[in-house]
């Protein structure tokens, strides 16, 4: 059975296109000598969003931990709001840094991990959102970028795949 050479999916003989990614399928010659194994189907690659989706994970986590540090130390609000925003920033900004170690390194379990931390992100994000606070509306959407680009990331057809190996 021939490979694309564009995303490595199995693609039935005689097609022109792969049903994956589109790309054209080169269809092989057949071996000049009988009993000649046909070369290895391609690795999966790198799915595009991989590297800015890693580098907005590393900096929201870092953001989101930096403000929960400075937020410590210049808190004027009351302590169940401060609780709940430490306990937002600080888990927000943890699962984001485990996001970015976890795409950065192909783990697998950044597949069930990943769909935790987008949802997490989202909620938080809205949370934020709704506030009156210019800062808490820039974390709010930095929350609502992450996860929804996330969730669009392990959605997408070869990501599962790249995760997986």
């Amino acid at each position: 059975m021939p490979y694309c050479s564009s995303c490595g999916k199995e693609v039935q003989p005689g097609v022109r296109f792969c049903s994956n990614c589109g790309a054209p399928v080169v269809q092989a010659q057949a071996s000049a000598f009988k009993g000649e194994t046909p070369p290895a189907p391609p690795g999966p690659s790198k799915p595009s969003l991989t590297a800015p989706l890693t580098l907005l994970a590393l900096v929201v986590g870092l953001v989101f931990l930096f403000i929960g540090t400075l937020s410590l130390f210049i808190a004027s609000e009351s302590e169940v709001n401060l609780v709940i925003t430490l306990v937002a920033l600080f888990g927000v900004g943890v699962l984001s840094l485990a996001t970015f170690y976890g795409l950065s390194r192909r783990r697998r379990w950044m597949m069930k991990e990943g769909w935790a931390n987008a949802i997490a992100a989202i909620i938080v994000g809205v949370l934020f959102a709704v506030s009156a606070n210019a800062l808490s509306l820039a974390l709010g959407a930095l929350g609502i970028v992450l996860g929804g680009g996330l969730l669009y990331y392990l959605r997408r057809p070869g990501s599962k795949q790249y995760l997986a190996e």
